[in-house]
Order: structure tokens, then C-alpha cells, then sequence
């Protein structure tokens, strides 16, 4: 079994990251972070962007106009 101690992830950093399993075996792995009262997540390969902050919660593009969310609201 192949295990990873420690990933870190520094916001600010403009090349997104994932966690890929390359083998044959279930993965599990813990996300600890913080929740800031203002948050933004860049998706830089879709043009996806999370943000929260004291007036809102959701995805929009990059441009700032809002993107449906899974209901289609």
C-alpha cells in the first residue's frame, strides 16, 4: 500500500491540483482546510469560479456572471 502523509495545496497559486490514483485500489483521502468568511476557488482549465462572501454562495464564470448550479436554478 502506498501512502501520502501530507499534500499541501497554498491558495493564491494559479495551477490547479488534483489527486489522481493511478492504481488498482481504493483511494481514501482527508481535506482539512479553512473556511475563511470570503472564499474564492479558481477552476483554471473551466471557466469556473466558487465564490463566498457575505452577500453569496456559488459558481460563476470568470467573468462574474453567475453559472447554474445542478438544480438549474
Amino acid at each position: 500500500m502506498q501512502r501520502i502523509d501530507s499534500a499541501d495545496y497554498p491558495a493564491g497559486v494559479p495551477n490547479g491540483h488534483h489527486l489522481v490514483n493511478r492504481s488498482d485500489r481504493l483511494t481514501v483521502f482527508l481535506v482539512v482546510g479553512t473556511r475563511a468568511p470570503r472564499e474564492r476557488c479558481h477552476f483554471p482549465d473551466v471557466d469556473l469560479v466558487l465564490v463566498q462572501d457575505e452577500n453569496r454562495v456559488g459558481h460563476v464564470h470568470k467573468s462574474g456572471e453567475t453559472y447554474p448550479d445542478a438544480r438549474g436554478a
